[in-house]
């Protein structure tokens, strides 16, 4: 691995990105592969029956896939970008909070409480912030997906009755049938965002724990001069 940054951290950053972000960082892991492949497969079957049973209507209906993933997309992007930076403040809140307690004895002799719960209390409400704005941006996005995919289906039923009334080749069972193996795909579909919701989260995390890894200390580790037992010569001498 290549490191090439470095990046100065304070002590409650770092515990916060080895704790609170390595822990947000795996937690997609843990459960998420085996429902990304049951949603992936239930996806697959779901769009091969729809084609199978009218493509015309599968067309039809697709045409609000499109929609709803670029919206997925913007959001993907924006929540990462305000979950990295709510994890900064967490991590700057933290690092209050610890210098403080490491030093309490000083902070009590200055009676400085204030100056350091004022300090946290700034850093917590950034991050409560951050943490609002990201709420409102998913509730949104999830009110977008919602009402396109109610278009979807209020354009499979408007069309496919059409259809039907006008004795085409669709029947109400093939209509029925249709509609069901479409929310079928809609039911997968909406597991597969929750996951890339709960990716995106974990990316900022991963990003803040990945720049600790790629910093380089102050100190280069592979400088200086190497001793050898022949090269160090004298004696040590104890007096009282």
């Amino acid at each position: 691995m290549q490191r090439t940054a470095r990046v100065a951290v304070s002590t409650g950053q770092l515990t916060a990105r080895l704790g609170q972000d390595l822990d947000q960082m795996l937690q997609p892991l843990l459960g998420s592969v085996s429902q990304m492949l049951q949603c992936v497969l239930g996806l697959s079957g779901g769009l091969f029956m729809c084609l199978f049973v009218s493509w015309k209507l599968s067309m039809l209906a697709f045409t609000s896939i499109f929609p709803v993933i670029v919206v997925t997309q913007v959001y993907a992007n924006w929540s990462s970008r305000l979950h990295l930076e709510m994890r900064i403040a967490m991590g700057d809140a933290a690092t209050v909070a610890t210098e403080s307690y490491a030093n309490i004895r000083t902070v009590r002799a200055f009676s400085s409480e204030w100056m350091e719960e004022k300090k946290y209390d700034l850093n917590q409400a950034i991050a409560l912030r951050k943490g609002l704005k990201e709420s409102f941006g998913g509730a949104l996005q999830n009110v977008l997906s919602s009402y396109t995919n109610l278009a979807a289906g209020i354009m499979i039923l408007w069309y496919g009755g059409i259809v039907v009334l006008n004795d085409g080749p669709l029947s109400v069972g093939k209509l029925i049938t249709f509609q069901l193996y479409w929310n079928m795909i809609r039911g997968n579909y909406q597991g597969i965002n929750n996951l890339v919701v709960q990716f995106t989260t974990a990316r900022g995390a991963a990003q803040r724990v990945f720049e600790m890894l790629d910093a380089l200390p102050d100190v280069d580790l592979d400088a200086g001069i190497k001793l050898t037992p022949a090269d160090v010569q004298g004696t040590i001498q104890l007096e009282n």
